[in-house]
């Protein structure tokens, strides 16, 4: 078996068992927290009431045999039914998945390359004016909620300047305001990562020997800081798509934006159990995928890795 077979088993079996224990988390704190049908129907429900939705549920097994009935549907791809929509929880949560995708990954992708090159800027220009407004940007970005932003947004652009829509979806003009509001975390994070890491880079000694053969400036950056620095950046950025895929609930819900943060809202509003756990479940899945896609990039960034 090649090294290349293994590296990805072993990847594969690592994301198998996080989904795993991710589920079985999810399944406990479920149960833990009291008896969903009563907090389903509510303190005033009947017994009656509470003991059909137990029924329908499966709630009135024994807890060991609803552990693996949940393991079992999980393997089957059932991801259950929704109270409330009455509906495949899979396929109300990937018929918004793509909208979801499709904020994320504008928002993220704009957020990280503005901040990369703030902090390339002012790594370069240590104690110089884009220095200094380098590290006032990411301090003003991360101090900022993307949900006041959004609120912000849509006074400006789209009540009083009528420039853009203020929700909903349709065309790339409905995207611009939720990306930005959205764009603001990574946009700090990577600033502020981003700079460490290229003033590091830029002090070690394969640069400076690079230097010293007489490589343009231009030729060094390119070829060894712009490569060794954005290591630590993809950590970075993997982290943030997979927080900021899996809550974007309040700007999502300032947006009208029909995406998994909407409908976490609406499963939350509503007491909708299996949709929650549903939800909790795939946003797991996302995590593991980010996950394998960075470590894939790091090979791609640094041979050392691969050959290591």
């Amino acid at each position: 078996m090649s090294r290349a077979i293994r590296k990805v088993i072993g990847r594969l079996s690592t994301g198998i068992v996080t989904v795993y224990l991710a589920a079985t988390i999810v399944f406990s704190l479920a149960r833990g927290t009291g008896d969903p049908a009563r907090q389903i129907l509510g303190a005033e429900a009947s017994p009656e009431a509470v003991t059909q939705l137990q029924s329908e549920l499966g709630l009135d097994k024994p807890l060991l045999a609803q552990y693996s009935d949940f393991l079992l549907d999980l393997v089957t791809g059932d991801l259950g039914t929704s109270i409330r929509y009455g509906a495949s929880n899979a396929e109300l949560i990937f018929s918004r998945l793509g909208n979801s995708i499709l904020l994320t990954a504008v928002s993220v992708t704009a957020g990280s390359i503005i901040g990369y090159l703030i902090a390339f800027l002012g790594a370069t220009q240590r104690g110089r004016m884009w220095d200094k407004l380098s590290t006032s940007v990411a301090g003003i970005a991360q101090s900022i909620p993307p949900f006041w932003l959004g609120l912000v947004l849509v006074y400006f652009f789209s009540i009083r300047l009528d420039w853009l829509p203020s929700g909903g979806t349709g065309s790339w003009e409905h995207v611009i305001l939720p990306a930005v509001a959205i764009a603001v975390v990574p946009l700090a994070y990577v600033t502020r990562v981003g700079r460490t890491s290229i003033v590091s880079v830029l002090s070690e000694d394969y640069v400076l020997a690079a230097r010293s053969r007489g490589f343009s400036g231009r030729q060094v950056l390119l070829k060894h800081v712009l490569r060794a620095s954005a290591i630590p950046v993809v950590t970075v950025v993997g982290l943030l798509t997979g927080v900021i895929l899996s809550s974007t609930v309040t700007v999502e819900v300032v947006f009208s934006w029909p995406g998994i943060g909407s409908l976490v809202n609406q499963a939350v509003q509503g007491r909708d159990f299996p949709l929650l756990q549903a939800l909790a479940i795939v946003c797991a899945v996302l995590f593991v995928l980010i996950n394998f896609i960075v470590d894939l990039l790091y090979e791609v960034l640094d041979p050392r890795i691969r050959t290591s």
